[in-house]
């Protein structure tokens, strides 16, 4: 197996982890929730710096230690970055609660690729000043129920009757 990987990823949290690393939290289509360390991403010229926020679709390279099953940020080139959504109130309290919901039922570490492209189509969307409040509501509902689906789909598995 191999240490290193790439993956495409959604940052959905950042937490600062001694005087310059971040604890950054992502969600991504293959492996589900990843948390990974980017060492020195606080410093000021640091490169991993601004890609490391919240709301950002990167590509991420990672490098997995089975030993200690950690993962550390080697590097990140970002690909879409929704800097309009903060700078509205009612979207950036929107996308929070998205991310929310997000955190709040992965707590397993399933991995669900529809969730990711429904979150990622979302914040396009949210990201677009015309929409309306009602097209929120409808991509938060139709998160809710993509999470529901796969955890039921877990927890209550399909029985097999065998015929003797």
């Amino acid at each position: 197996m191999y240490r290193n990987f790439i993956i495409e990823a959604i940052v959905l949290k950042t937490q600062r982890m001694g005087e310059c690393h971040k604890v950054v939290t992502f969600l991504t289509k293959s492996k589900g929730i990843i948390t990974g360390i980017a060492h020195g991403a606080k410093k000021i010229k640091s490169a991993l710096r601004s890609a490391t926020e919240p709301l950002n679709l990167c590509k991420v390279y990672f490098y997995h230690n089975p030993v200690k099953n950690s993962y550390k940020i080697s590097d990140i080139d970002c690909i879409e970055s929704f800097d309009e959504i903060p700078c509205n109130l009612s979207h950036f309290y929107t996308a929070s609660l998205w991310i929310e919901i997000i955190l709040k039922s992965f707590g397993g570490g399933d991995v669900n690729s529809s969730i990711f492209d429904l979150f990622v189509k979302s914040l396009y969307l949210l990201s677009k000043e015309h929409k309306t409040r009602l097209n929120y509501m409808h991509n938060i509902v139709s998160i809710s129920k993509e999470v529901r689906k796969y955890e039921y789909t877990h927890k209550h598995p399909k029985k097999t009757v065998s015929k003797m």
